[in-house]
């Protein structure tokens, strides 16, 4: 219980330098990383000895919005969350054989993605035009970023 308390704390004490940085019109997360495009804070939390973890990333979208990825795993099942603004916007589960959990946010082509590893499972995703999200699995990519 303690060590959720803390984590807690820990979040908050993450999301104020964003708070104060989206009302200076800033780009990120993080403020010192102006301009670059993987900037991101995190949570952590596990249960001692147990096989259940959960980390949250987030990100902005490329659109001014606070994209929250957050990632839970009980017994070699992870399953991710995204939300915009407390919205669930997406949520899925694989079964994996290690516990690695990344996302990375990337610009092409006019647009804004991100690829999510889940385990040895990697995922492509981004908002289209209806302004809601695709999230696909990418078949063959290397195990990991």
């Amino acid at each position: 219980m303690k060590r959720r308390i803390m984590g807690g704390l820990l979040l908050s004490l993450f999301l104020l330098p964003a708070a104060v940085g989206a009302a200076d019109g800033g780009n990120g997360i993080l403020p010192a990383q102006k301009g670059s495009t993987m900037q991101f804070s995190s949570a952590f939390s596990s249960e001692g000895m147990a096989r259940e973890s959960e980390s949250t990333l987030y990100f902005n979208d490329g659109f001014g919005r606070m994209t929250e990825f957050h990632m839970t795993s009980d017994n070699h099942v992870m399953t991710l969350t995204i939300r915009q603004n407390m919205r669930i916007m997406w949520k899925g589960s694989c079964h994996v054989d290690r516990d690695t959990f990344s996302v990375v946010r990337r610009e092409g082509q006019g647009h804004v993605y991100f690829l999510i590893t889940l385990g040895e499972h990697t995922y492509h995703g981004e908002i289209n035009r209806d302004d809601r999200w695709d999230v696909h699995e990418v078949k063959g990519f290397p195990g990991g970023m």
